[in-house]
């Protein structure tokens, strides 16, 4: 693998806060009102590419006709450096977890800014802020039509997914990170009386069918690192294990059917990573918090 401290520094790009010097539309509404799909859009547009040059592309379309963009960083051509490392950033699979876009937008206002320009010297990255489009505008997790997007990496029947895997086959990512949101507030655990919420979880790759190598390279080497540096940074953190209280659901390491974008792209051989941060109430709620841990 290529040097492992890169690429660490690589994953870690999300995880830490940032004091954005070019606003966002969810700044720019005092945190107030969630980012639409053309806000989103029009933000894009609006970046300066002179400090950290990329292009973008509409690598899919939604199931309801929305244009879904990619922005690629680069200092020269996109995925061409056998030196550099390719790194693929995407959230919002589900449309009712927006932190990860929200947060996703802010870090593009620190590239545009010039302050993260120094990472391209070492990699080419790849950014998806929005997944689901269709979910994002309706506040709801599936697309347009009804599919939940983190349950079809493996058949690929919605035009996201297959838009998605093709643009990573088309580079053959080294590294993916997938950012989603789990929510805090189970009845059943309420009524339990006690469960122990994280700021941000984390999980890797566990099904089978991923190279062991990367396997094992993420728990030995990334987990122990990713969990000091949150730590350091103030943030309490832990394993994305979810699951219901004894009796009701089992708990288990998020996810391990090859079905969902961590493990499929694992599986391609890309050290592959899921991250979850706490969701609120409801979608607005506490935004701001959970934008920036992001």
């Amino acid at each position: 693998m290529k040097n492992c401290l890169l690429l660490l520094a690589c994953v870690m790009i999300i995880g830490t806060t940032y004091s954005q010097k070019i606003s966002t539309p969810l700044e720019l509404s005092g945190f107030k009102t969630l980012t639409s799909h053309q806000q989103m859009i029009n933000y894009i547009k609006s970046l300066p590419r002179d400090k950290s040059p990329f292009l973008t592309e509409d690598f899919a379309v939604s199931a309801t006709g929305m244009k879904i963009p990619v922005l690629k960083f680069s200092t020269g051509e996109f995925g061409n450096d056998e030196k550099k490392l390719k790194v693929l950033l995407f959230a919002q699979q589900h449309g009712n977890e927006p932190s990860g876009k929200e947060g996703v937008l802010m870090l593009l206002s620190k590239f545009a800014s010039g302050e993260l320009s120094h990472l391209l010297q070492k990699l080419d990255l790849a950014i998806i802020p929005m997944m689901n489009p269709d979910g994002n505008n309706s506040d709801k997790r599936r697309n347009g039509n009804g599919a939940d997007l983190n349950r079809d990496h493996l058949i690929l029947l919605q035009p996201e997914n297959q838009g998605l895997h093709k643009f990573f086959n088309k580079y053959l990512f080294e590294v993916s990170m997938d950012v989603h949101e789990y929510g805090p507030f189970s009845r059943d655990w309420m009524e339990l009386g006690y469960r122990k919420n994280s700021n941000v979880t984390a999980g890797i790759l566990t099904n089978i069918n991923t190279p062991q190598a990367i396997r094992t390279y993420s728990r030995t080497k990334y987990f122990p690192w990713l969990t000091a540096q949150m730590k350091k940074s103030g943030y309490s953190f832990s394993e994305y294990t979810p699951g219901g209280p004894p009796e009701i659901e089992y708990i288990r390491q998020s996810t391990f059917d090859i079905n969902d974008g961590r493990q499929s792209i694992g599986s391609l051989g890309a050290l592959s990573f899921i991250q979850e941060g706490m969701n609120g109430r409801d979608s607005i709620d506490n935004i701001e918090v959970r934008a920036k841990v992001k």
